[in-house]
């Protein structure tokens, strides 16, 4: 620990344990209050001072008790005003989502990431959290016609690793093969068999979830990962969207859709057998989607901002009464 880190330490226990003002602090410290501020501020983003807040049980309990009883995963709802960016919005979940995981990662454990645009948000949230042992797998390809996938995919594998200071394991393989044979064979090879092992070896999953139709355009299907030729006939098939670029449907199905066998992705079945499995969604207009991973019963965990819990039990509650009716 260097000299400001032991400044900030003891400004930090003082101001936040032991509730003594800035203007204490700083005749303690011999400094003056803007850098005791200062020193706060550090405290924080190195991960000195962690921060969680908790919504009263009165609120919360709504959501989350609804979402635990109507699909059995344990819930952190993310209140969002009225009138916040999809931006702002998907900021302040990823944020509780980032606190999250670093409250369940241990030492030694291995984590498989899923790349796209909610995991990187996430990703930029992350502050340093000093866990030894970590790995961070990515857990589907990234690669297209266009990209390589690695100035995306790699970021966000090698933001989080670098948080818990731990090592990245990246997955050089496209996100959808061009033939079902060719990806048969690649995942034969020995280098490509050390990324899965590792995958196989995960205690933590970490993924958003794709939408056809999310106010954000997923990086899916914005960036020339499947053409549009594809994507319409994906939806014939009545897809709604993908889990670590796996297609589904809104009732949880994806066995049977054809694109899937090219998939690089690990199927829901794959992905359940991790144990701790964080999904993160952010607005209403995923709720289909998420509608589908919730039916395959791949979340385990959801942080999920208000408005999308609201939407996704109103959809589930509105099949389940023309279902009775």
């Amino acid at each position: 620990m260097n000299d400001r880190d032991s400044m900030a330490h003891t400004a930090a226990s003082m101001y936040h344990l032991q509730g003594k003002t800035m203007e204490t602090i700083a005749q303690h410290l011999k400094v003056s209050r803007p850098t005791v501020s200062r020193l706060l501020t550090y405290a924080q983003n190195t991960g000195i001072v962690t921060i969680t807040v908790n919504q009263p049980a009165a609120f919360s309990s709504i959501l989350q008790r609804k979402l635990k009883e109507v699909f059995g995963v344990s819930a952190w709802v993310v209140e969002v005003p009225p009138g916040t960016t999809r931006i702002r919005r998907l900021q302040e979940v990823a944020k509780v989502a980032a606190a999250h995981l670093t409250s369940v990662v241990q030492a030694g454990d291995t984590i498989a990431v899923a790349w796209g645009n909610t995991t990187a948000e996430v990703a930029a949230q992350m502050k340093p959290a000093h866990v030894p042992g970590v790995t961070v797998v990515q857990i589907n390809g990234a690669g297209a016609a266009t990209t390589t996938g690695v100035p995306h995919a790699g970021a966000i594998v090698s933001q989080i690793a670098q948080a818990f200071e731990g090592h990245s394991i990246h997955f050089p393989v496209p996100a959808f093969f061009d033939h079902e044979e060719t990806r048969q064979a690649l995942v034969k090879e020995r280098s490509i068999q050390r990324v899965l092992t590792a995958q196989q070896q995960a205690r933590i999953a970490l993924f958003g979830v794709g939408s056809f139709s999310s106010e954000i355009p997923s990086h899916v299907y914005s960036g020339g990962y499947l053409s549009n030729r594809e994507i319409a006939m994906l939806e014939e098939e009545g897809a709604v969207g993908d889990i670590c670029t796996v297609i589904i449907r809104a009732d949880g199905t994806y066995q049977d859709i054809t694109i899937n066998r090219r998939a690089s992705g690990p199927s829901p079945a794959n992905l359940r057998r991790i144990p701790v499995r964080i999904c993160v969604v952010s607005g209403k207009s995923k709720s289909v989607a998420l509608l589908g991973a919730l039916k395959a019963q791949v979340p385990t965990d959801l942080i999920i901002s208000s408005d999308a819990a609201k939407e996704v039990l109103r959809i589930e509650a509105d099949h389940a009464w023309s279902q009775v009716h």
